[in-house]
């Protein structure tokens, strides 16, 4: 029999019977994760959207004044003054599918109890493929 390998971040403790498995379940449910509430997202640079705009106190207060929702694609720049301009960029622009869940709900943050915060639906679409994360 072969070693097992156990994950030892946080509380987690899962097994996997080859390194192949770890990486792949390190990789989804541990890296780009959210510090304020645990939220995976499927890269670095979503994940700094993420938190610009679901975590930064000063955020609401920029957006009211300067365009500050950035594309949601890594090789495009531009940004606009609210979500549904970004939502109909991404549509139009970057071939999204008008089906495409944009809309955020509210829900408890995991790590802070008694407040709330905005989370995504979970999915997010790269040309080509859509993605389903865990929330």
């Amino acid at each position: 029999r072969s070693a097992m390998i156990a994950c030892q971040i946080g509380q987690c403790a899962k097994t996997f019977h080859d390194i192949c498995s770890y990486e792949s379940h390190y990789h989804s449910a541990h890296s780009n994760r959210c510090a304020s509430c645990s939220k995976v997202l499927p890269t670095s640079r979503l994940l700094e959207i993420h938190v610009l705009e679901n975590h930064d106190s000063m955020f609401p207060l920029l957006a009211e004044k300067q365009n500050m929702y950035q594309c949601l694609v890594a090789t495009c720049s531009h940004l606009f003054p609210n979500p549904e301009n970004r939502k109909e960029h991404l549509i139009k622009v970057h071939r999204y599918p008008a089906s495409f869940r944009f809309e955020r709900s509210r829900k408890k943050c995991a790590n802070l109890p008694g407040k709330t915060c905005n989370v995504s639906t979970g999915f997010f679409f790269f040309p080509g493929e859509v993605k389903r994360i865990k929330v």
